[in-house]
């Protein structure tokens, strides 16, 4: 069942790229909570960010140094042109990884826009190292 139009939710996320940051402040609460737990481990090889904003909020997760390459995926290309570093234009519904490709992903409130969660929660699990 498809309750978002996928195509029309990129289309809103680029139009309203250009003032998230005066608006942000859900996102901002979220980084704020999810950093205090993220850094169990001291290292992660690959780390892949799903729908991220480069908000200066966001720099402790995007460039902590126990990460070592990273990898940004959005349906909006403006918002993956914030970051340095490997930039995948996708539909954040279908992962294009390999499993057990990635140590860490990061995918700050945007479960809310998937049709399917089960099924996008599992090409999560598949995409991680057991």
């Amino acid at each position: 069942m498809k309750i978002f139009d996928r195509e029309q939710l990129r289309k809103n996320k680029s139009r309203a790229f250009p003032s998230f940051a005066e608006s942000a402040f859900l996102y901002e609460t979220a980084l704020d909570s999810i950093q205090s737990r993220l850094f169990l481990k001291s290292s992660y090889e690959r780390a892949l960010f799903i729908g991220m904003r480069n908000l200066k909020e966001a720099e402790p997760i995007i460039n902590h140094g126990a990460i070592k390459n990273k990898i940004f995926v959005d349906s909006s290309s403006e918002y993956l042109s914030e970051f340095e570093g490997q930039k995948i234009l996708i539909d954040e519904e279908l992962l294009p990884f390999a499993p057990g490709s990635f140590d860490l992903v990061v995918s700050l409130l945007n479960l809310h826009t998937i049709n399917l969660v089960p099924e996008f929660l599992a090409q999560v699990s598949s995409i991680l190292k057991p």
